[in-house]
């Protein structure tokens, strides 16, 4: 079996931090303005779609559970990788508005107005409340270590030029009610969302799995191997060698911070590119087998029912039908 060959290497931190980001392929966004009085609270099941909390005045506190509690106040900015359920109300809310009652209609492409609470002329707090919608075969393996919530406060914000000045601009474009905005508004939040994660990774906690591997140079290149260069025939001891480390030692650290083996990892990567050509190529099973690291069609077989439980003819036949059972 041919291994690949040893190349130079730059600082990889950085490399990896766009390997996670670059594949997020966004599709849509909602958007809605919300304003606030009183005791108001919301509370949102999973969505399936990162969502973007930005305080535009007052203050509002997030509570996601077990997980424990956050206020936001004005200038503030709230990011939800996963989309995970969370209330989001007043501090001194007790029973939060379930969403579907509150905004049922959050269709992507819309740009609503919600207001909560008692009527009164002037709102105690405003906030802008994003969902982007992103094609989930283009999510990495690695994004799923990602924090349930990242936090960035206005200090912080403001010393990121990019960030604070789109959402400024962005803020007003949302809240005016101009023609052709929705495509204005997807490409804003979209680097919004990018650019805030960016921001929210290099600041992450030491302990953090997602900080450890990004700063961790020998797995980051082992991992950067694995996504960028999937299409070659690696195995363990191979991607053991790119990140300099014994083999096991490689191996006990992997798992360690990611959860599974490198070479269930790897197999992820090729699944999902995999997956990719049989829905936007023509390339037949041997073809996209070769083109993602496989030997023949039989390896890319045997991938995709331990990934995900079923064939390559399966996905090619019946996109629809999987995009629908995985949602």
């Amino acid at each position: 079996m041919d291994h690949p060959t040893p190349v130079q290497h730059t600082p990889a931190s950085d490399d990896l931090l766009s390997e996670i980001l670059t594949p997020l392929r966004l599709q849509g966004v909602f958007v809605s303005h919300w304003q606030m009085s009183g005791a108001w609270g919301v509370y949102g099941e999973r969505e399936p779609c990162a969502l973007i909390h930005y305080m535009l005045r007052g203050e509002a506190t997030i509570d996601l559970g077990p997980a424990g509690r956050t206020t936001l106040h004005a200038g503030d900015l709230a990011l939800f990788p996963l989309g995970e359920p969370h209330a989001i109300g007043a501090p001194h809310c007790l029973t939060p508005l379930p969403l579907h009652a509150a905004l049922p209609d959050r269709s992507v492409g819309g740009v609503s107005t919600l207001r909560l609470g008692p009527a009164t002329p002037d709102a105690d707090a405003e906030m802008l409340c994003v969902g982007l919608h992103y094609e989930t075969e283009g999510i990495l393996p690695l994004y799923e270590l990602l924090p349930d919530l990242l936090t960035l406060r206005r200090a912080h914000i403001q010393q990121d030029p990019l960030l604070h000045a789109l959402l400024q601009n962005l803020t007003q474009e949302a809240i005016a009610r101009q023609e052709g905005r929705g495509l204005i508004l997807l490409r804003g939040f979209e680097l919004v969302y990018l650019a805030g994660l960016r921001h929210s990774l290099k600041n992450a906690p030491a302990s953090s799995p997602i900080n450890q591997l990004t700063h961790h140079a020998g797995l980051s290149r082992a991992l950067i191997a694995i996504y960028r260069e999937y299409a070659q025939r690696w195995n363990v001891t191979s991607l053991a060698e790119r990140a300099g480390m014994s083999r096991s030692s490689f191996c006990a650290k992997f798992r360690a911070l990611l959860g599974e083996s490198p070479g269930r990892h790897l197999m992820r990567r090729r699944v999902m590119e995999a997956r990719r050509l049989l829905l936007t190529t023509t390339l037949t099973h041997d073809e996209i087998a070769d083109a993602v690291g496989y030997e023949s069609a039989v390896g890319l077989y045997l991938a995709f029912r331990s990934v995900l439980n079923v064939t390559p003819g399966e996905v090619r036949s019946a996109p629809r039908a999987l995009d629908a059972s995985s949602a």
